[in-house]
Order: C-alpha cells, then structure tokens, then sequence
C-alpha cells in the first residue's frame, strides 16, 4: 500500500505560485550568471514569475541552482520580517510557493529501456519550502548533503498528470503542475524537519536515493567574472586540515594537477591585486543543520569585466578537467605570507 502523504505536505503542494524557476538542457546555454540575477531579484523584492536557465552543458549547475533559491528565500524571509517591524509593507506573500525544474534527461538506450519514456522525475520538498521537480534524482545532490530535503516523492512517469506521460516528449514543461494532483505522487521519505531527518541519516534509516556530494571539496559554480565557489562537505574540517593563519599562502590543487597558489583571506579586499585569495563568503552564513558550505576562489583585478586571466582560467589552465575532480587545499609553508 502506498504510504499517504503527510498533512503538513499537501498544505504545502495547496499554496499558491509565486514563480518558476527552470534549469533545463531544453534551453540554450547563453552564459547567464543565474546567481546574480537570482540574487538581485530575490533580495531586491523584485521577482519575476519565470526564469529559464540552460544546463545542457554542465548539469551540476542545477545542484548549485537549488541550493541558492533555498539561501535567497531564507535571506528574503528575514528582509521581509525586517522591513515589517519597521513599519513598511512589502507586498510580499512569503507563504506562496517557489517551484524549481531542474531538468537533465536524455533518451538514450538506458533510460528508454524496456520502452520507459525516460526517467522518472521526484518532486524535493525543502526546509524553506521550495518545491523542486528535478530529474535525475542525482541533480538533488547538493540540498542532500546540507539536508534541507525534508520530503521527496516519486512522480511515475505513465502517470504524469495534465498529459499522456507515457508518450510526452517534453515532460519537463508540464511536470511542475503535479502539484496540483498529489494523489499521484508516491513518497520515499517524508520528516517533520530536519533534526528528524538528521536523526534518520544517522540511525542508517534514509533511503539512499539522493546520493551526498561526491568529493570532500569541489567547484560547485563560476560566476561571470570567473571567479569559482568551491562546495566543502565540512567546511570545519577543511579549515582544520588546512591549518592556515588569515593572510597565509595557500596551495589549491585540482586532482594531480600542479597547484596554485593563494591567500587566505577573509574577503576579496584583502587580496594582492592580481593575486588569488580564497575565503568564506560573508553572504553564506551559517546553517546548525549542515557542516557543509562554499569558499570563494577569487583573483582580484584592476578590470574584472574584461580580465580573461581569472580564477577559473588557471584552474582550467591546470586540470582541464576541473568540474569532475576533487580539489584540496594546503598551506604553503615555505610561501610569505601576507605584511
């Protein structure tokens, strides 16, 4: 028998939509820097209903895309709350929803297996309430290993509502509208929050569905000016690995590539001009419920807008490879350090 969905979810599936927000391989890569258009628009209470950004080219963008929606929804609660005691009103509806695509499905010979119209999609319910509709599973990636998936369902694709999803060729263009069908949902975890979901992980009772971050440290995203923010799974435990003093130099290393070196600072200020830095984003902040966070791997330039020696070109420039690889970081003991 399949298990009912938990009260507080079908409250959640009931709301209102506030806006969509689509990574897809469906759309063209444009070179979009979808986290400051994001960023703008969320913090500037300024959100339009509708975004579409193309990951055809490097699907671990949408990783990276669910998290960031779920930080700038937080971010926008707390203005929100903010301007309100101050007297103001918004205009802002903070209960409707925010819905996510995240959408990397090819029809090749596996997933057409046995005359199956691709992978099934899951809808990912988060801490902050964003629904994502994501395929494959593995694309939830990144709000797995921050546990800020509280519920994750199954969403069959012969039973896809609103179309004959057996047959659909574009699946990803109506599959945010299963919301408004919840009976054809199928759960495969459903928690009251994170401190249960947490417990579960570490009682061994999680489904294993969504796999954790892969490597201990990777590039999880670079902007337009190329500069790179690396995801850490502990970001503790690589600042105690990397046992560095504020100013230090620091070696980055992509797989076995000859390293690079940079400053560890506390932000971009700091940084010799021309010089790498590496710090913590004071934007991030910090969440009690997960040991996971990013580091900024940023080169300071006197014109950022037409610099082409940045960040990600030296990281390419070692390792071509960069995006897959696992990145360490140490110190670089015979280096100066910073007056």
């Amino acid at each position: 028998m399949t298990p009912e969905i938990l009260p507080q979810y079908r409250e959640t599936l009931s709301r209102p939509s506030e806006s969509l927000v689509s990574f897809s391989d469906v759309f063209p890569h444009d070179g979009a820097d979808f986290d400051a258009v994001l960023t703008t628009d969320y913090r500037s209470l300024a959100l339009n209903r509708a975004y579409h950004f193309g990951i055809g080219h490097n699907p671990k963008l949408g990783d990276y895309g669910t998290v960031l929606i779920e930080q700038l929804l937080a971010d926008r609660r707390k203005i929100v709350e903010e301007i309100v005691t101050l007297g103001g009103d918004p205009e802002i509806d903070l209960d409707r929803a925010a819905r996510t695509v995240v959408n990397v499905a090819p029809r090749d010979s596996q997933t057409t297996a046995e005359g199956k119209n691709g992978k099934d999609f899951y809808l990912a319910i988060t801490a902050q309430g964003q629904e994502i509709y994501a395929v494959p599973p593995e694309r939830l990636q990144a709000l797995e290993t921050r546990n800020q998936i509280l519920a994750c369902f199954q969403i069959p694709t012969e039973n896809l509502p609103f179309t004959d999803g057996a047959h659909e060729q574009f699946r990803s263009s109506i599959v945010a509208i299963a919301r408004y069908k919840p009976e054809v949902l199928v759960p495969v975890f459903q928690y009251r929050d994170r401190a249960a979901l947490i417990a579960a992980k570490a009682a061994g009772t999680h489904p294993d569905l969504i796999p954790e971050q892969e490597h201990p440290l990777e590039v999880a995203y670079v902007d337009k000016f190329g500069n790179v923010r690396l995801s850490a799974k502990d970001v503790e435990q690589t600042l105690r690995e990397l046992n560095a003093e504020k100013g230090d130099k620091v070696l980055i290393q992509v797989g076995d590539a000859e390293p690079l070196e940079a400053y560890y600072v506390d932000s971009l200020a700091e940084i010799p001009n021309g010089e790498l830095g590496f710090y913590c984003n004071v934007a991030d902040g910090e969440d009690p419920h997960s040991r996971a966070g990013y580091f900024e791997l940023v080169k300071k330039s006197e014109d950022c807008n037409h610099e082409t020696d940045h960040a990600e070109s030296r990281l390419a420039h070692t390792n071509t490879k960069f995006w897959e690889a696992p990145i360490t970081i140490k110190t670089a003991k015979t280096a100066p350090a910073l007056a």
